[in-house]
């Protein structure tokens, strides 16, 4: 039997969830009977199994700094490479790195970047949009790709410079509607599709295809 944790509540199925450190978490009818739980479990043992070494090769998998380890970038794979160089810099297909950096030396050109490009598209879809935010921040959150406050403060992951630049794009777009519409309501979907028409696309890749991501560093 697959580990598990338990979580009650009113609802009328059962519902699986990996989360990110692998652990399975069942939610479940408040009078779900064990039996009925366990059943349940063992038939999707196998898809259980999938997701969780999915999410562990994931995690084995994070950017060390080595040699020939690739680092998606923009919509691009850069293969690091160590080099004579006294900071890590970008040369075509390679990410050049000095012998001796590791991860630390990498995600801060990430920010480097990210502090660059993010402050730019914020600003020129915040005048497509006509909206105006009273501050920006790169965030280091692993959980969310960005954030906007009531008081109209916006915060975009510097690891979305890991992410294809439409994707950069669709969360600059969400959380700047947020601006006009402090909720998650029709209006404020209509609102994104209008300056976005792929965002569903890009939401649901955000979730299965990148989040990944997050864990790299």
């Amino acid at each position: 039997m697959v580990p598990y944790t338990l979580v009650r509540s009113r609802r009328k199925t059962l519902a699986l969830v990996i989360s990110r450190e692998g652990e399975l978490v069942v939610r479940a009818p408040l009078r779900a009977s064990k039996a009925w739980i366990e059943s349940f479990i063992q038939e999707k043992e196998p898809w259980i199994r999938e997701k969780q070494a999915e999410i562990h090769s994931r995690r084995d998998c994070g950017i060390t700094g080595e040699t020939d380890q690739l680092l998606p970038f923009r919509g691009e794979t850069l293969t690091i490479a160590a080099a004579s160089v006294p900071q890590v810099e970008r040369q075509g297909a390679l990410l050049l790195v000095p012998e001796g950096a590791g991860p630390e030396e990498i995600a801060g050109w990430l920010r480097k970047q990210a502090a660059e490009a993010l402050p730019a598209l914020l600003e020129r879809r915040a005048k497509e949009l006509g909206v105006s935010y009273t501050g920006f921040h790169l965030s280091e959150a692993r959980r969310s790709w960005g954030s906007c406050t009531a008081k109209g403060a916006i915060r975009l992951s510097w690891r979305l410079l890991m992410c294809p630049p439409e994707l950069a794009d669709y969360v600059a777009v969400h959380e700047l509607c947020h601006l006009r519409h402090m909720d998650h309501s029709p209006a404020f979907w209509a609102a994104v599709e209008a300056a976005c028409p792929d965002c569903l696309t890009c939401r649901q890749q955000l979730r299965k295809d990148y989040g990944w991501l997050m864990e790299l560093f």
